[in-house]
């Protein structure tokens, strides 16, 4: 569910979003509110079909069916480097002209 600032509250399928938070659900259901208290919600609904969500607008985004972990799809994993090739890699990056003449062995 969704719900903004001034109390609206909204669930639908969740189709995308964007790094302003926009969101945009599919087969969205706007929870109505009482018209004495706009921050109480009904029991009342009202479909909405497709809808884009401002980001500006958007105070709280929650899942209704559960979360589940996923793997971060943009970590990537660090090269193996053992301790004698990480120490000649600090000297190639602390001394270039010195490390470009001489020959260094990793037997």
């Amino acid at each position: 569910s969704v719900r903004f600032q001034g109390g609206r509250e909204v669930r639908g399928i969740l189709k995308g979003f964007d790094q302003l938070v926009n969101v945009v659900l599919d087969e969205c259901v706007e929870t109505l509110r009482d018209p004495n208290d706009p921050y109480r919600l009904t029991h009342e609904t009202r479909r909405l079909g497709l809808v884009v969500c401002r980001g500006l607008q958007v105070s709280l985004v929650c899942p209704n069916a559960g979360m589940e972990e996923i793997e971060n799809p943009f970590v990537q994993p660090e090269p193996e480097i053992n301790t004698l090739e990480r120490a000649l890699h600090l000297v190639r990056w602390m001394l270039p002209a010195w490390s470009s003449t001489c020959i260094f062995s990793m037997a």
